[in-house]
């Protein structure tokens, strides 16, 4: 995921990496592995990028969500847009195109649920 994450703007990549090295729980990835596997997947190659886009997404959020959220901290810790404030919102957009562009290489039903999510999570609060 770091590889992915390397940017011709060397800003973008230090905002994505710091939040991606800042830890949680990766449930999303773990969940969508174990989906697989309990589906009768073998090749988890595929899944794998499946995965990483999800988790990529997830974390859009919480910095699109940092910059809507108002105050200082944020889970305990000092929000991303007190750090990097306009940054914030262009490495969400960065995370998103990131995602996208793993998604990019499966069939369009997969873009297209990828895509859904992405427009409710925009229309619901």
């Amino acid at each position: 995921m770091e590889r992915l994450l390397t940017s011709r703007e060397p800003l973008l990549s230090e905002v994505a990496l710091h939040l991606i090295k800042g830890g949680g729980k990766r449930v999303r990835p773990a969940v969508a592995l174990l989906v697989f596997k309990a589906c009768g997947g073998r090749d988890v190659s595929d899944m794998i990028d499946i995965a990483i886009a999800l988790e990529l997404i997830h974390s859009a959020t919480l910095l699109h969500d940092d910059i809507i959220d108002v105050g200082d901290t944020s889970r305990a810790s000092l929000r991303f847009s007190t750090l990097w404030l306009a940054n914030t919102l262009v490495t969400g957009d960065f995370l998103f195109s990131k995602a996208f562009e793993l998604c990019g290489r499966f069939e369009e039903r997969i873009v297209r649920w990828a895509a859904d999510a992405c427009v409710s999570l925009t229309e619901v609060r």
